[in-house]
């Protein structure tokens, strides 16, 4: 599961459709692309290519992890061709993709952010819910898990210098997570 950044806007939401549309999507099913608070137009080529607000995956266990993903504030206001795509209040969109994917069965919820550490910190703060935000943006490598309330905050860097993985224990019956650690993996030729 992918969400969107700034970047992806360089050359602006049209490129950006075109560039899905050759990749295989709307057809392509994976990795799905969750954006919760990215609204295109109805009529505009990117509503068609099958961006998600938000995306369930179901694992072999039956445990059901629901994915948002969001632009953040700092993110946005370097993206440089965003028109006419509406970014939405990040806080308000994902108090919303909570309430859905919890709806609809989700036991972990999982944010998918391009904001950077100290948006993500607020995010967790503000909203309920997100158990694990998995970051990026600002480039930073975090060794250990950043706990703000009970949500796991992780980035793993940059130009795929790592390959971040996060180990997590969750008790099914109790709904709660313990025990989350991550490891980097160098990633090179002999990984």
């Amino acid at each position: 599961v992918i969400t969107i950044g700034n970047h992806e806007f360089d050359f602006g939401p049209e490129a950006l459709a075109r560039y899905l549309e050759t990749a295989g999507y709307p057809e392509a099913t994976t990795p799905a692309i969750v954006a919760s608070n990215i609204q295109p137009p109805a009529q505009h080529p990117l509503a068609a290519v099958g961006i998600q607000k938000t995306f369930i995956l179901e694992l072999e266990n039956d445990l059901r992890l629901g994915f948002l993903g969001l632009l953040g504030e700092d993110a946005e206001r370097v993206a440089l061709y965003t028109d006419p795509v509406e970014i939405t209040d990040r806080f308000e969109a994902a108090t919303a993709a909570v309430q859905m994917l919890k709806d609809n069965g989700a036991e972990i919820i999982i944010g998918l952010t391009h904001a950077g550490v100290e948006e993500d910190r607020s995010l967790a703060a503000a909203v309920e819910g997100i158990d694990i935000i998995v970051g990026g943006h600002s480039h930073t490598a975090l060794e250990e898990p950043v706990i703000v309330d009970d949500t796991i905050i992780v980035q793993a860097g940059s130009l795929l210098r790592y390959l971040g993985v996060l180990e997590l224990a969750y008790n099914r019956t109790t709904g709660e997570g313990f025990g989350a650690k991550i490891k980097f993996v160098i990633a090179d030729s002999n990984n």
